[in-house]
């Protein structure tokens, strides 16, 4: 019984952090491709992540976990029939199905991968398998980026998601997965190499969104704070800084001159921070308004699929790309309450443990203002993480805390 647990375990993280990234990496390709449309039914990333669900459920039946959780996927699919019954439209009720079946695949890695981390050796293990993934997704950056072969950020200039459709949720994912792995390191929770920390932090830069470069630049602070080394670090990084100041101001300018032009052309810093979302949600707000809501679609929202838009003539999807207001116009004020107190209590959980909670924080901010994290298949994992390894840490802690009273 106890090898078949084992076995399970590691089918689970091998499929969970290696497979994965090869479904997410064709469903990419597909798409810049023009093969298939983006954010389709039935691509390969939902594919993989279809058969992976379907491993969760016999896990959860196998471990007999609670399923209290599951009442939440319920809602959701809830939601989204009655919407149906209200648009008239069987894409549409597809669409919304498949939106909130992304919700309901981080609620079942959640109870999954929580029942998993009891012990030191199986947070070892989930560092083990975290860190190939960053790995894998590296190398392919790199190699997209010497070779020139894969998909382009913006389309022009610098930057490649390599074979990855979504940049910014890759940036994200990197991004945020790098500095969890640096918490599990400078915790005593997994030993990874700073050289390896290094290459997957440099590898966020080559994404060349502003996503990218900033968590690059955090990643990298960070593994200099925590290194022996620091004071040594510094000192040549201000004393090539004051050297190679032209230098680098020309090199980042033809790195980032994406990021660059879209500064310039904005009317202030949180407009481009924002990429525009302040006035598709004033629009929404001023669409949702019209209709005419009930109460209780302000309460329970109308589905994915009609979201903001007046239910009578909704004819196409339509996202904001901000999670908390997306969540609101599709799942209605609960879910919004749930998904914030859920971010407030697991940042209150990891306040002891300051990389976590910096992690959690920048991955919480880009969810309520840029989005690209609930509802994508990478960067969302990030959040499970969290979740965890806030879990794990609060009992270890309450352990600790009878055995010295």
């Amino acid at each position: 019984m106890f090898f078949q647990q084992q076995k399970l375990s590691s089918i689970f993280f091998f499929s969970c952090f290696i497979l994965l990234p090869f479904f997410d990496a064709l469903n990419g390709y597909l798409v810049v491709n023009k093969i298939i449309n983006t954010a389709g039914l039935f691509s390969p990333s939902q594919l993989g992540r279809l058969f992976f669900s379907m491993l969760l459920l016999y896990i959860i039946h196998k471990r007999k976990l609670g399923v209290l959780p599951l009442f939440i996927i319920f809602y959701l699919f809830f939601v989204e029939v009655v919407s149906g019954i209200s648009h008239q439209s069987p894409y549409g009720v597809f669409y919304g199905l498949m939106y909130s079946y992304k919700i309901a695949y981080l609620i079942l890695l959640v109870i999954v991968l929580s029942s998993y981390l009891k012990e030191p050796k199986d947070v070892w293990q989930l560092g083990q398998y975290l860190t190939y993934n960053l790995l894998i997704i590296s190398f392919l950056l790199w190699f997209s980026t010497i070779t020139g072969i894969g998909n382009s950020t913006y389309n022009a200039g610098f930057g490649t998601k390599s074979f990855f459709s979504s940049g910014n949720g890759l940036g994200l994912y990197l991004g945020i997965g790098c500095l969890f792995l640096l918490g599990l390191k400078h915790y005593g929770l997994f030993d990874v190499s700073t050289k390896r920390l290094l290459l997957i932090a440099f590898s966020i830069a080559l994404i060349g969104s502003k996503t990218a470069l900033i968590l690059c630049l955090v990643n990298l602070m960070i593994i200099c704070l925590l290194s022996k080394h620091r004071n040594i670090i510094i000192a040549l990084f201000f004393i090539l800084l004051i050297l190679l100041l032209p230098k680098i101001i020309s090199l980042l300018s033809i790195v980032f001159d994406v990021i660059l032009f879209r500064l310039e052309r904005s009317d202030n810093i949180f407009i481009y921070l924002g990429s525009g979302r302040l006035e598709y949600v004033a629009d929404a707000f001023s669409q949702y308004l019209n209709s005419a809501p009930s109460i209780i679609r302000h309460f329970i929202g109308a589905g994915a699929f009609t979201s903001f838009q007046n239910p009578s003539d909704v004819v196409h999807f339509d996202t904001l790309e901000t999670d908390l207001f997306d969540l609101f116009f599709m799942y209605g004020f609960l879910s919004v309450l749930y998904f914030s107190t859920l971010i407030i209590f697991v940042l209150y959980q990891l306040r002891v443990y300051k990389i976590f909670l910096l992690g959690m924080l920048l991955l919480s901010l880009h969810s309520v203002i840029a989005g690209h994290v609930l509802f994508n298949g990478m960067s969302s994992v990030c959040f499970v993480l969290f979740i965890c390894i806030s879990g794990y840490l609060s009992k270890t802690r309450k352990i600790h805390d009878k055995i010295n009273a």
